[in-house]
């Protein structure tokens, strides 16, 4: 259903601009703080670990260090992989 000229429901001041969440933010800070104190230990900790919880920490830390596998990419038949590589290689 349409406005109608000089509704008053219309949002004249468009959208509000996005603050960041204060403590959403100062959760952030708070773990980032802890986890650099808690850096020089993880070492030690690491050499007390069982083998089987050592590959489960590395692939954690995997996960979050580097970016998910793009599977849009892995869906594409080699043709389209090869024009995509293609127009890439032009620009």
């Amino acid at each position: 259903m349409p406005f109608k000229k000089n509704d008053p429901n219309i949002n004249r001041r468009g959208r509000p601009p996005v603050r960041p969440d204060l403590p959403t933010a100062k959760i952030k800070k708070l773990a980032a703080d802890f986890l650099q104190d808690k850096i020089k230990d993880l070492g030690e900790l690491y050499e007390k670990l069982k083998p089987k919880e050592k590959v489960q920490l590395i692939i954690q830390m995997y996960k979050m260090t580097m970016p998910p596998p793009v599977e849009e990419l892995e869906r594409l038949s080699e043709e389209d992989l090869d024009r995509l590589i293609e127009k890439l290689s032009k620009n």
